[in-house]
């Protein structure tokens, strides 16, 4: 199952899934922004992917900042409606 999250700021996206246990870390174990398409996993064993701004079919960027994850339980505030036509899915 894929959930899908957006916001237009990376901070207010990255929040949350913060406040769900996703973090990305450096070696110090410092919380830090994620590369697109870097994914982690959270303390529950779900996984999320940060997608950062993604790709249209026009060829620009995404205004709002996305990321999926396989979670079904949690809540997130920045959780979109599935797109017709999704650019990431866990399988």
């Amino acid at each position: 199952m894929t959930r899908f999250l957006a916001h237009t700021t990376r901070h207010a996206l990255l929040s949350d899934l913060a406040s769900n246990g996703y973090e990305w870390k450096d070696e110090n174990g410092i919380p830090r922004i994620p590369e697109p398409f870097e994914m982690t996993t959270a303390p529950n064993g779900h996984a999320a992917i940060y997608l950062g701004r993604i790709p249209k079919p026009d060829g620009t960027l995404s205004a709002d900042f996305c990321a999926n994850v396989t979670d079904p339980d949690s809540q997130f505030d920045t959780e979109i409606p599935a797109p017709e036509h999704p650019y990431n899915v866990f399988a």
